[in-house]
């Protein structure tokens, strides 16, 4: 999850991409190793964020959260 223009987006092209992806990023996660059980947000950025992904997860039907793992070939 690394941007190079992240501040640049952010701040000076009030772009809030970064934070949506970044919010994307999370939400695999947790999809992928489990829930995250206490987030602490410090910041407005940090605040919109975490929005962004509960109202992610909110969209995403229950038998979606799960993302399929590859089986392996033998």
């Amino acid at each position: 999850m690394e941007s190079y223009d992240c501040f640049r987006d952010l701040y000076l092209n009030k772009d809030t991409t970064p934070i949506f992806n970044l919010a994307h990023g999370l939400i695999t996660l947790q999809q992928l190793y489990g829930i995250i059980p206490n987030v602490f947000v410090k910041g407005d950025k940090a605040k919109q964020c975490y929005d962004s992904m509960m109202r992610m997860q909110r969209e995403v039907p229950d038998n979606e959260k799960k993302v399929p793992t590859q089986k392996k070939k033998e």
